[in-house]
């Protein structure tokens, strides 16, 4: 259930921002049995990492 807050159900912040991904047949490589899994989710945190760098640059922000 979404709470009312002060009359609003969304608030403003300063200096974030929401990305959505998709990333296209993630499923076809990604194997459980291959260091449990640990090696693409290093994959997928260097990702994310990168992005974060994106939001560093001045055009971005």
């Amino acid at each position: 259930t979404i709470k009312s807050i002060g009359g609003s159900y969304s608030r403003n912040h300063p200096c974030v921002s929401v990305v959505f991904v998709s990333l296209i047949n993630f499923h076809v490589s990604y194997e459980e049995q291959y260091q449990d899994g640990k090696f693409y989710a290093r994959i997928l945190n260097e990702f994310y990492e990168d992005i974060e760098e994106l939001f560093l640059d001045p055009r971005f922000s």
